[in-house]
């Protein structure tokens, strides 16, 4: 189970399935974000469907609670074996508490759990090209695009970013 502190007032912590009605009302709060994607209405079974996911894949899915309010979701996966990259699968944040730093610190965080690791050699997302303040976002972090778009199974388009270790250790 994964608990951490982001600041005095910021916790992320793990979420399940338990958690599901109250995820799906933060998805709800999401849809300007869903709607870029090919799913533009939040559900039960999108919400249960993103932590089969994260499962499956060894990820860490955990809510993001500003003084105990879940604001936000983030999951990742803390190495692909393969790559000894890390890979964050979303960071999504209620509308009401965007452009408060709070993705931010919330990343910086996540960076410092993943670099725990010593095998890491750097972290990867991707991010749908339609979704311009998202790659402002990654970018100004640090983030840049190390390959053409690919179009997913689910007819999104994406760009895959990367940030080295050295990049990530110096922040």
């Amino acid at each position: 189970m994964i608990m951490s502190e982001v600041s005095a007032d910021i916790l992320i912590r793990s979420v399940s399935a338990s958690d599901a009605v109250v995820l799906l009302d933060l998805y709800q709060q999401c849809e300007d974000f869903l709607a870029l994607g090919p799913i533009a209405e939040a559900s039960l079974d999108m919400v249960l469907s993103d932590l089969q996911h994260s499962a499956a894949e060894h990820g860490n899915f955990c809510g993001i609670y500003l003084n105990d309010r879940l604001i936000g979701v983030v999951d990742w996966i803390p190495m692909m074996p393969a790559e000894a990259y890390a890979f964050i699968n979303l960071l999504m944040i209620a509308r009401e508490h965007r452009r408060k730093g709070i993705g931010y610190r919330v990343l910086q965080c996540i960076e410092s759990l993943i670099l725990a690791d010593p095998a890491v050699k750097g972290i990867k997302t991707a991010v749908q090209i339609n979704n311009e303040p998202a790659r402002y976002f990654w970018n100004r972090q640090g983030y840049t695009v190390i390959a053409d778009p690919i179009q997913n199974e689910d007819e999104t388009t994406v760009v895959i970013l990367r940030k080295q270790v050295s990049e990530c250790r110096t922040m």
